[in-house]
């Protein structure tokens, strides 16, 4: 029988959650799940671990989207959200 983990007021089976960390934990899958959000949840991301601030701070895709690397393209893609907000400005 498998062990059921309750989070956030879920009950979710073991194996989910393990699935679950198992993509968070691959740099590739995080750094892409990263890049589909907002300029802010990124910056918000840095602080919910370790290992999440790191990739944060070595992908040059995410530095580019922040705009703390130059990119070698004119434009950076970037999350719908943010760019009504530069295009009001």
């Amino acid at each position: 029988m498998e062990q059921a983990i309750k989070a956030n007021g879920d009950d979710l089976p073991a194996s989910e959650m393990i699935a679950a960390a198992s993509v968070f934990d691959t740099y590739e899958l995080l750094e892409w799940t990263l890049l589909h959000l907002p300029l802010f949840d990124i910056l918000l991301a840095q602080r919910v671990c370790k290992n999440w601030n790191s990739i944060i701070n070595r992908s040059l895709n995410i530095q580019q989207v922040l705009f703390m690397r130059p990119s070698s393209e004119t434009t950076v893609a970037c999350h719908p959200k943010d760019e009504e907000r530069l295009a009001g400005e």
